[in-house]
């Protein structure tokens, strides 16, 4: 008996012993039944709301497609929705996740609406892409205007980097064309947008800017700027005859004007250079044709003239012929080249002949006339001694043909080409004032 009782005392103390364990793995067990039971819960809650869930994780994939399908309105409300979920729901890792995801098209959407500003569309279509951007509040008035402007002169020059440069004259219509279209465009949707906004009046007017930079004023005035040295340097090149360079003088007119709506008219800063490109190469052909009567009187001499009995009476000859030169300067072959190289030059200014040209060109034209005369009075000082009276006479004879005749014809094309009727209409006096003031006559 004492034997069984040292057993069960020592059993007992095995249990005892084990006890412990048995209660960890009781309490390890109820633990695990709670975690099954929460997520049998949690499954249990996901299959209620399954169509829920998978809503809210396809949001990143839809807000894609709507930026993609540029329906930014709807992707704004998305936005919206789903920053509102984040904020009400912070500790839950798929609404991070999926507000994180949102954020990444958010960015993206900004990045495409700024890329659209530098792209030609239509008014309405442009009205909305700044609209939206207002919207999201990433940029500021102030940080948006300069992205607008950014984006449109970064096209500008895209756009004229791929004009052709092989030839002066085509590149200059390319630029012109370009450029009045960009600026126009520009200047009308930054006016329609940025200066008539009433939200903005009314925020100027409760706190007045005093300091807000000219923004769109000096980038005109930069674009001018470069447009202006583009045009003298193609000019400079050469654009061709006299009639391409009375195209591309239209053309920039009407550029000017056109920009003259918006309050950028250019039409005063390209007139010098026209008329710089116009005087170059009349200037030039004056003085090669002073050249060439010189050279020509060097070796002039009287005695191929003195034969020659249609002359005769120089006098009684009409002063001009409206069809052509006069027949007596086949006599003297300097006066005739001189009078052929005359010709060519009043060709290329009848082409394009401005008003502006008018006076500085008649000048010219006056100087060369007094340095032909001078070779005249030189050929006369260098061989007076030598003449004989046939010879005087033949001087005389050419004398009277360079100035009646050669003279009168040259001032007959001038009157061809800038009519004192309309020059005097134009400076808004009489024809006669026109000539005893200012000389042309």
């Amino acid at each position: 008996l004492f034997g069984q009782f040292n057993k069960t005392e020592e059993r007992l103390d095995s249990l005892i012993g084990g006890l412990p364990e048995l209660r960890a793995r009781c309490e390890e067990f109820g633990r695990r039944w709670d975690e099954i039971k929460e997520r049998r819960r949690v499954n249990t809650v996901c299959l209620t709301r399954h169509s829920g869930l998978l809503h809210a994780l396809e949001l990143p994939q839809l807000m894609e497609a709507l930026v993609r399908q540029q329906r930014y309105e709807q992707a704004l409300q998305l936005a919206a929705y789903v920053r509102r979920l984040a904020k009400l729901h912070t500790s839950i890792p798929i609404i991070v996740s999926i507000s994180e995801e949102v954020e990444k098209c958010w960015c993206l959407l900004t990045w495409k609406l700024v890329s659209e500003l530098g792209r030609e569309l239509s008014l309405g279509k442009w009205l909305e892409v700044v609209s939206t951007l207002r919207r999201m509040a990433v940029l500021s008035d102030l940080e948006l205007s300069v992205k607008f402007l950014q984006a449109r002169d970064s096209t500008l020059v895209a756009q004229l980097s791929q004009i052709p440069n092989q030839d002066g004259g085509q590149h200059l219509s390319g630029t012109i064309e370009v450029t009045r279209s960009h600026l126009f465009n520009t200047i009308t949707q930054y006016k329609a947008v940025f200066s008539n906004n009433p939200e903005q009046l009314v925020q100027s007017s409760a706190k007045p800017k005093f300091n807000e930079p000219p923004i769109l004023q000096s980038w005109i005035n930069e674009k001018v700027r470069q447009f202006m040295e583009s045009v003298s340097a193609d000019l400079k090149v050469g654009v061709g005859g006299g009639g391409q360079l009375a195209s591309l003088l239209g053309q920039s007119m009407y550029f000017g004007g056109s920009l003259s709506r918006v309050g950028c008219d250019l039409r005063g800063a390209l007139a010098p250079l026209f008329v710089f490109a116009v005087m170059t190469p009349l200037s030039q052909a004056l003085e090669t044709a002073v050249t060439t009567f010189a050279n020509n009187m060097e070796t002039f001499t009287l005695v191929s003239c003195m034969s020659s009995g249609s002359n005769a009476n120089l006098q009684n000859q009409v002063p001009y012929i409206l069809s052509g030169p006069p027949v007596c300067l086949l006599e003297f072959y300097p006066l005739a080249c001189c009078c052929n190289d005359l010709s060519n030059a009043l060709n290329e200014l009848r082409l394009c002949a401005p008003l502006a040209v008018a006076q500085p060109f008649t000048a010219l034209l006056n100087q060369a006339l007094y340095s032909m005369a001078n070779n005249i009075h030189i050929f006369y000082i260098r061989e007076q001694q030598a003449m004989t009276k046939e010879e005087r006479d033949s001087l005389g004879k050419l004398c009277i043909c360079f100035a009646d005749h050669f003279v009168v014809y040259i001032q007959r094309c001038i009157h061809e080409i800038y009519v004192p009727s309309d020059i005097a209409a134009f400076l808004g006096v009489t024809p006669n004032r026109l000539i005893t003031e200012v000389g042309f006559n």
